[in-house]
């Protein structure tokens, strides 16, 4: 079995993290850890100052990069297959097309909850990720 785990480095990662190991021991799966980006910004007429933010995006993914190594690593320890990749897009739809690319068997996804008001304006990415998804899709709560 292969999982896709989607983690943001917010305060739910750990809380993904644990029960994803759970999950894994139980069905003897592989992991693969997922961070997904909004697409870098386009700095179209910008002379001055794009390259550093440029630079700040890079150095903030390269630090992205480290953690979710970090997770993996820590996966490994405690026996566990595990890897990693950081893409950039559109949330859900780069979740589903990853689910699909890795062959995943499952998809773990945390929802935020944030309410009703935010859920009819802005659309919940876990609620898109299960709605298309052509996996089983395992949705950890994280309430603060």
């Amino acid at each position: 079995m292969k999982i896709l785990a989607c983690i943001d480095f917010s305060e739910a990662t750990d809380k993904i993290v644990t029960q994803l190991k759970l999950v894994a021991r139980g069905n003897n799966a592989s992991i693969i850890l997922l961070h997904v980006s909004e697409p870098e910004p386009q700095m179209v007429g910008y002379k001055t100052g794009a390259g550093s933010v440029h630079d700040e995006v890079n150095k903030a993914r390269r630090e992205q990069h480290h953690q979710l190594e970090s997770y993996v690593d820590a996966l490994k320890q405690e026996g566990l297959d595990a890897s990693c990749m950081m893409k950039n897009g559109a949330y859900t739809d780069t979740i589903l097309e990853q689910g699909e690319q890795q062959q995943a068997d499952m998809l773990v996804i945390g929802s935020h909850g944030k309410g009703l008001a935010s859920h009819l304006l802005l659309g919940s990415v876990s609620q898109s990720i299960i709605k298309n998804a052509k996996v089983p899709v395992l949705v950890i709560p994280i309430h603060k």
